[in-house]
């Protein structure tokens, strides 16, 4: 039997209410939404419940991506115009927009081309990646990964360590996603073993860890990555959207703001404010 959407509804929120009710609340909140996530999908018997929208949004950042590469280099600062349009790519999150929900992708990407950053360190950026030898770069979603092209043709495929999620969630990228999103065979990619939606260190796997360790530039995209890894001693380049008011407070900018931070620069990375978020 089959049953009805509404009480199937009821029944899962109540099942997530009651996982969430023995969380650790002072863990980020990607580590937390991470379980949240791992066991509605047990209960959906769906590994990847979000399949047809990482699809869908990977063509439409395809069907960009010529566009936007011309605007790459015939920009007077290829490299910093490439990381702006990297930063666009962070607004396809399923985990800040509902699958119901169409993301207005061509809209963020005007509005980066036409807006200044709130805060921007692309010269800090550029400048440590023509330095560097090794350049670990941190992926975070679907779609946006197509953008990430943009500046990881800047970095060079020869320098580039790209690591995507090691399992799917939400719409974050996946190997399984690599080739469909144009990334050819001359980057090294790995997954990260894990499949929370962020980079938590102690739940990936060793080569991720030696290489955050040991690299000489740490490229981090998306939001769930500045969560786990914004209390790290390391230095770290964070690229994206900030997409809720904890998150905003936390950086000191404005909800929605584009930001290319370098955690070198900033007096000090406070603490991510205790709080929930499915993002």
């Amino acid at each position: 039997m089959i049953e009805p959407q509404p009480e199937r509804q009821e029944r899962l929120l109540k099942g997530l209410k009651a996982q969430l009710s023995d969380k650790n609340l002072q863990q980020p909140p990607p580590v937390i939404s991470g379980d949240l996530w791992r066991w509605l999908r047990q209960e959906l018997n769906n590994e990847d419940p979000f399949l047809d929208v990482k699809n869908l949004y990977t063509q439409k950042a395809l069907s960009a991506y010529p566009r936007l590469r011309e605007k790459v280099f015939a920009s007077e600062n290829p490299f910093q115009m490439a990381a702006w349009l990297a930063v666009a790519g962070n607004i396809i999150d399923f985990g800040a927009y509902s699958t119901q929900q169409e993301i207005p992708l061509e809209e963020e990407i005007e509005e980066v081309l036409n807006e200044p950053f709130e805060i921007d360190h692309s010269e800090e950026l550029e400048a440590a990646c023509r330095k560097a030898e090794k350049i670990l770069y941190l992926a975070d979603n679907t779609g946006e990964l197509v953008l990430d092209r943009l500046l990881l043709e800047q970095c060079g495929a020869e320098k580039v360590l790209l690591v995507v999620r090691g399992a799917p969630i939400l719409n974050d990228a996946t190997l399984e996603d690599i080739v469909p999103s144009g990334i050819g065979p001359e980057y090294t990619v790995i997954g990260n073993g894990s499949d929370i939606p962020g980079t938590w260190l102690e739940a990936c796997c060793p080569p991720l860890k030696n290489a955050f360790n040991e690299f000489d530039v740490v490229i981090s995209k998306g939001q769930g990555n500045y969560e786990t890894l914004s209390q790290s001693q390391r230095d770290i380049y964070f690229l994206f959207k900030a997409k809720c008011p904890v998150v905003a407070k936390d950086v000191g900018c404005s909800e929605g703001a584009r930001l290319i931070i370098y955690s070198g620069k900033r007096a000090a990375v406070k603490s991510i404010i205790s709080g929930v978020s499915l993002s």
